[in-house]
């Protein structure tokens, strides 16, 4: 089987006495739709947010495309590899951002 994009590992979200996230684990493979269901304040959109570097996971770690960011510590070390995890989706939009202006040049859009 190949390697997931994105894969959770024992993922928590605590809110200073509410824990939402309780030991997520999850692995999304390339060109898999993945469907998240569940009742209002079931931590969803929390888990969303985390997995977008939105929120910090309390507990756990978010590997996207080989890149494992471990939770805690909202330091320099965190912060940098947020941004080596983004660098790769910021490239891709760069070039498809290059591409249509380039398509506008050439035929005068």
């Amino acid at each position: 089987m190949q390697t997931p994009i994105i894969k959770l590992t024992n993922l928590h979200k605590s809110f200073h006495h509410l824990h939402v996230l309780k030991g997520i684990n999850l692995d999304i493979h390339e060109r898999e739709v993945i469907c998240v269901i569940g009742r209002s304040g079931s931590g969803k959109s929390t888990m969303l947010r985390c997995i977008n570097f939105l929120e910090e996971p309390s507990v756990g770690e978010i590997e996207i495309a080989n890149l494992k960011i471990p939770a805690g510590g909202k330091g320099k070390t965190h912060q940098e590899l947020v941004h080596q995890a983004r660098d790769p989706w910021q490239a891709t939009a760069q070039t498809a951002r290059s591409a249509v202006t380039i398509l506008q040049r050439q035929f005068y859009i």
